[in-house]
């Protein structure tokens, strides 16, 4: 398997009509998908995941999921975490785990 890193900004370059924000987070969206859905929830369809599933409290993500899910954030998109962001309202949902990954975070990304 091969991993791809990508920073944000490159997953998604903006299209016409469409505000690069709001197309930015939903490439974002659909990589983090990928991703849960290759590791945890395979043969699922994409369409069941919906932004806002609560991912931990369902049970699809549990802790030793979350730190795998936490280093996969960082090595795709290029990204620190460290340990004040460790709350669970940052990798409920793929919403949220999007918004934290763009989310600027000073001191905290990779170079």
């Amino acid at each position: 398997m091969t991993t791809n890193i990508h920073t944000v900004s490159e997953i998604a370059p903006p299209t016409a009509g469409t505000d690069s924000s709001e197309a930015g987070t939903a490439a974002v969206i659909t990589t983090i998908r990928e991703y849960i859905i290759e590791e945890f929830l395979p043969g699922t369809d994409p369409a069941r995941i919906s932004t806002q599933m609560d991912l931990l409290n369902s049970g699809i993500i549990d802790s030793l999921g979350l730190l795998k899910l936490i280093a996969w954030l960082e090595t795709h998109f290029e990204v620190g975490i460290d340990d004040t962001d460790l709350d669970p309202v940052n990798f409920g949902s793929l919403q949220a785990i999007a918004e934290f990954v763009e989310r600027p975070r000073s001191g905290h990304d990779l170079p």
